[in-house]
């Protein structure tokens, strides 16, 4: 297995199943995960993607998806996007993205905003949902 140290303070194992973990060794919640890996993306997008492109992100994180099964990107997101623009679903996440956002840069330097409030509001819901225990 090859371990790798990555900026942040975040170390990730490189094997079958990748782990994510704080610098002082606490896991850290898959939602955050994401965001602190899609963060190190955007910071060094030619480093993860060779450069700013959605669907070069939308191909890296299905790679995550499989190695680590998480999935962010489902029909719940692309439904959420197509509601936040008013757009259809039909057109995916990354043609809503890049018609809102008018260009391939612009929709990838938009992205990471537009994903942390789809967590906020996936949270939300989460919330509000009812406690079967109670």
């Amino acid at each position: 297995m090859r371990h790798m140290r990555l900026d942040y303070g975040i170390d990730m194992q490189m094997g079958p199943y990748h782990k994510i973990t704080a610098a002082n060794g606490s896991m850290i919640p898959e939602s955050a995960k994401m965001v602190e890996l899609l963060e190190m993306i955007q910071q060094r997008p030619g480093m993860f993607l060779g450069k700013k492109s959605l669907g070069r992100l939308a191909a890296f994180m299905t790679g995550y998806y499989f190695a680590n099964k998480v999935d962010f990107f489902d029909e719940h997101f692309t439904n959420w996007i197509a509601d936040k623009f008013k757009l259809p679903a039909n057109r995916g996440w990354i043609n809503i993205m890049e018609f809102e956002f008018h260009e391939e840069e612009n929709a990838f330097d938009n992205f990471l905003p537009v994903f942390k409030e789809y967590l906020n509001a996936r949270s939300d819901a989460d919330r509000e949902k009812p406690n079967p225990e109670c």
